[in-house]
Order: structure tokens, then sequence, then C-alpha cells
């Protein structure tokens, strides 16, 4: 394109494939889903689910219908819902951190193990096998630490289900 925001805003449900730079689409009724955005994107629904994948730039995904998906975020992530879960992987060498918040289910993350991040986990339950550093007191609902050397913060919260944070298979 011309460099110029590919924009949607409709009512129901929207399918993206490989744009480039600035994406922003906003629906009510349905889900979004996107593959191969190369750029930074804001997806917004009240009626559905999100699902991205092979995303190069930042991320802010909000649903207030359903879960969210990310897969391959190369970028900075802020997802928030209210209808479901958040599964998201990040892309080897991301260190860019974000925000990931749901009160409609659990969220599960795939990390680079490698990566230098401040780890903030909070939900009903939070288990990792990543060799994150424990900072202060440990306990089963919260964990914060930092995998690495540290660096930008990657923050998780739920309170409809428990926190899951992995290394990318």
């Amino acid at each position: 394109g011309d460099g110029s925001p590919t924009e949607c805003d409709r009512i129901g449900g929207i399918r993206l494939s490989d744009i480039r730079g600035r994406t922003r689409v906003e629906t009510s009724g349905g889900g979004i889903v996107g593959t191969g955005l190369d750029g930074p994107v804001s997806a917004d629904t009240s009626g559905g689910s999100i699902e991205l994948a092979r995303v190069s730039g930042d991320i802010k995904a909000q649903s207030s219908g359903g879960g969210i998906r990310i897969q391959e975020a190369g970028g900075r992530v802020e997802a928030h819902t209210s209808g479901g879960g958040i599964e998201a992987s990040f892309v080897r060498g991301n260190a860019r951190g974000g925000t990931l918040q749901t009160s409609g289910g659990g969220i599960s993350v795939s990390l680079d193990p490698d990566v230098n991040l401040e780890i903030d986990a909070e939900g009903n339950s939070v288990r990792t096998s990543l060799p994150i550093r424990v900072l202060g007191e440990v306990s089963r609902r919260r964990l914060q630490g930092t995998l690495g050397k540290g660096g930008e913060r990657l923050h998780m919260r739920t309170s409809g289900g428990g926190v899951r944070i992995q290394p990318l298979s």
C-alpha cells in the first residue's frame, strides 16, 4: 500500500491477511482474524474472538465477546478481554513485553526462554517451566521475577482462570 493505515469499521466478522503498514479494525458483530500483518495492529470487537498470527508490529487487541489468540507476535502485546481466555506466543528474540488481562478465562503464554524480561503474573494459579528468578514472596497465585537479565515488563492478570508461561516449542 501507500503507507496509509488500513481501517475497517463494520458490523460482522472481519478477515485480514498480508497487509503492510498500520492496521486498525473495529467490529461490533463478530470476530476478527488477521494473518501476516506487517506493522502495528489495533483490533477491537465487542462481539467475538480475536485471532492474530504473524504480526511484526505492536498489537493492541480488545474484546468483550470472546477469547484472544495471538501467534508469532513480533512486538509488544496489549490484550484485554472480558469474554474468554488469552493465548499468546512471542517470536524468538521478542523481549518487548506487554499486558495480557482477562476476567473470562485462563492465560497461556509462550516465550523465547533466552530473552530478557520482567515477569508479573497473577491468576487462580500461576505455573511456569521457564527459568524465572523470583522476586519477593512466592505464592501460587502470583509470580514476579526476571527472565534473563530482566527488561521490559510482561504483565499477565486473570480473575477467571490460571496463568501458564512456557518456552516456545
